[in-house]
């Protein structure tokens, strides 16, 4: 696996520290949802902050969509199997912007 210098770092630094309720790696935790089970406690909570619907969205729905997942989010269920529905917090990032210009 390959990540970037700014996730690798904040990875090994918060794997250190230990596990506690609340932590910060990186905005790339697809790249090592893996990993960042060592840093789960039982009463963890994740949050991952992306543009546009998460890879929890569906978690606790009922009827035709209960639990429905989106391979282009989550790819193989990897980030919904290693940290689970079930400890996210939810945010979508959404840049609020407006173009100086045309162009």
């Amino acid at each position: 696996m390959r990540l970037n210098g700014g996730t690798q770092a904040a990875l090994k630094r918060a794997l250190a520290a230990g596990r506690k309720r609340r932590r910060s790696v990186s905005h790339q935790a697809w790249e090592v949802a893996d990993q960042m089970q060592l840093l789960l406690g039982p009463d963890t909570t994740v949050v991952t902050a992306q543009n546009g619907i998460s890879w929890w969205y569906f978690y606790g729905f009922e009827g035709q969509f209960a639990n429905l997942q989106f391979q282009s989010v989550d790819p193989d269920g990897r980030r919904r199997n290693a940290l689970g529905p079930e400890r996210a917090l939810g945010c979508t990032v959404y840049p609020a912007r407006r173009p100086l210009r045309l162009g």
